[in-house]
């Protein structure tokens, strides 16, 4: 992931390279803040070398107790819709990049079928933007309760993994990383592919196949 994001500065023609924190799960109960506060203290000490910036599954609670122990984490304390607007902004940026590669195809969102491959984070926004452009969609996700309310909120046709990608549909989005293992891209009907997944090959050997 540092590597893409590296590759995402360098095309954005922007001085950076890219890293990524993973915060392991201590022991015990979870005391979150703490943990968080730890992590500030880690990026602290980096003295300026590495910036904290939010990432999946980070809250503005969670950016600020970080921020009590380090300048170096983004101030999120002006954005009272921070917290929501993480993976909506993420999905707004794969919405319109669909929007635009359909209408290079000569076709449009709204009549399209659109499978979506997996609606925790991004998966779920991209979903409410496509529904309310007309777009039908058929979802799959680990978590059953997930793919029930995306069914309950949009309509959408939920499938089991295995299914989703040999599904007929207009694009296929894939949202959660090695949504696309070698059987799927085998299957794959859709004209696009296009989704939020920063690693949605399973396989690195299978971009080709795709």
């Amino acid at each position: 992931r540092a590597r893409r994001t590296t590759r995402k500065l360098l095309l954005a023609q922007l001085p950076f390279a890219g890293a990524h924190a993973v915060l392991r799960r201590p022991p015990g109960a979870l005391d979150r803040p703490a943990l968080l506060a730890a992590f500030g203290r880690a990026v602290s000490r980096a003295q300026g070398r590495y910036v904290a910036l939010a990432g999946g599954g980070t809250s503005a609670q969670d950016m600020l107790a970080a921020r009590g122990h380090s300048p170096f984490v983004a101030d999120v304390s002006g954005d009272d819709t921070f917290s929501i607007e993480v993976d909506d902004r993420v999905a707004f940026g794969v919405f319109i990049a669909m929007e635009e590669a359909l209408h290079r195809l000569g076709r449009r969102l709204h009549g399209s079928t659109v499978a979506v491959s997996g609606v925790e984070g991004a998966g779920m926004p991209l979903c409410e933007r496509l529904h309310d452009a007309g777009a039908a969609l058929l979802v799959c996700d680990a978590d059953p309760f997930l793919a029930h309310e995306a069914w309950r909120r949009f309509g959408a046709r939920v499938f089991d993994a295995r299914d989703l990608a040999s599904q007929r549909c207009d694009v296929f989005a894939p949202c959660t990383p090695g949504a696309l293992d070698a059987q799927a891209v085998a299957r794959i009907s859709a004209a696009l592919v296009c989704g939020s997944a920063d690693a949605p090959l399973a396989d690195a050997r299978d971009a080709d196949a795709l």
